[in-house]
């Protein structure tokens, strides 16, 4: 659910991990608006993409069947400015030794990692962002495959440090 007014010149992006995307338009007689535009546009990989949105899923390739070997995806979450972004793990079942996520405070990899969990490690929820943004990284080895990861985000306030 958006629900949020956004300008052409700042769209909610959001990508799909596979084939499929749907939207669904609910209105009611209260307001009359111009409604909304939507363009899309099919990549290759089907796993991956950017997030920008208040709340939203995202979930390895093939969830709940299990990922493909060598799969690497790479996520960007970016809520609305002045917020910061809540990530809970909701299903998490990863091959041990070679499969793992990382998670960064912000748009890549080269910012603060906040989270590196791999195989069965136990995951820490909430991942909490310091900013608007966040950078996930799922990569898995040669091995055999398991289920895969389920996570929800959504925007959180952010708090003022005392004075």
């Amino acid at each position: 659910v958006f629900g949020v007014r956004r300008s052409s010149e700042n769209p909610i992006q959001v990508s799909s991990t596979g084939n499929e995307l749907a939207i669904r338009f609910k209105t009611d007689s209260s307001i009359n608006g111009r409604g909304f535009h939507a363009s899309w546009q099919a990549v290759p990989g089907g796993c991956g993409g950017i997030f920008q949105a208040p709340s939203g899923e995202i979930h390895s390739p093939n969830y709940p069947s299990p990922y493909r070997s060598n799969t690497d995806c790479s996520w960007v979450i970016q809520v609305e400015r002045n917020h910061r972004v809540l990530l809970n793990f909701t299903d998490f079942d990863l091959e041990p030794q070679d499969s793992c996520i990382m998670v960064f405070d912000g748009l890549n990899s080269l910012t603060t990692r906040l989270a590196s969990v791999c195989g069965r490690q136990q995951l820490t929820n909430p991942i909490t962002s310091s900013g608007n943004s966040l950078f996930l990284r799922f990569r898995s080895g040669p091995s055999r495959q398991s289920r895969g990861f389920r996570a929800h985000f959504r925007q959180g306030q952010l708090t003022k440090a005392p004075l």
